[in-house]
């Protein structure tokens, strides 16, 4: 029983540094898994998906093309022909996902994210968009809850 209790002690201490390393590891993978050009494919708000049309006419927000990340720098287009250059820092230790973005010194914004191969998808709310607690749990809008969501798709290489 003794030698059964050191096992599962050594295994334990051993399980934790590696269990640091793994989220470190999660932070580089998604940084590295960002890098690209992005287009959105779907807008979403208060659990309905909004047409191009909708899109339009709607707020600022919506008019969201794309986004070009490139290292910590995200460029996000707007139509029409408008851009706004941010920084972003990612937080890989919750689940979801967080990502923080803004001016360089002041990253404010936050979403929460989920990067799978050649899909990204954001979710977060205008309202109350510098406080964690207002987040949405999941990346998901429905009916009146004020999330918005977007997913994009990487654009192909020519």
């Amino acid at each position: 029983m003794c030698r059964f209790t050191f096992v599962v002690v050594a295994l334990a201490l051993i399980a934790l540094p590696l269990r640091a390393d793994d989220k470190a590891t999660a932070g580089e993978r998604d940084m590295k898994a960002l890098q690209g050009k992005w287009l959105v494919t779907g807008a979403f708000r208060d659990g309905k998906k909004l047409s191009d049309d909708e899109r339009n006419k709607d707020d600022a927000s919506f008019f969201l093309e794309g986004l070009v990340i490139e290292k910590d720098n995200l460029k996000l287009n707007f139509k029409p022909n408008d851009a706004i250059d941010w920084y972003f820092e990612l937080d890989t230790s919750v689940t979801p996902h967080v990502v923080k973005f803004g001016q360089q010194n002041d990253k404010k914004v936050l979403a929460i994210y989920r990067v799978e191969g050649d899909k990204l998808s954001l979710a977060f709310t205008l309202k109350e968009a510098e406080d964690r607690a207002k987040l949405p749990a999941k990346l998901e809008t429905k009916s009146g809850d004020g999330v918005y969501l977007f997913e994009f798709e990487r654009e192909k290489k020519k």
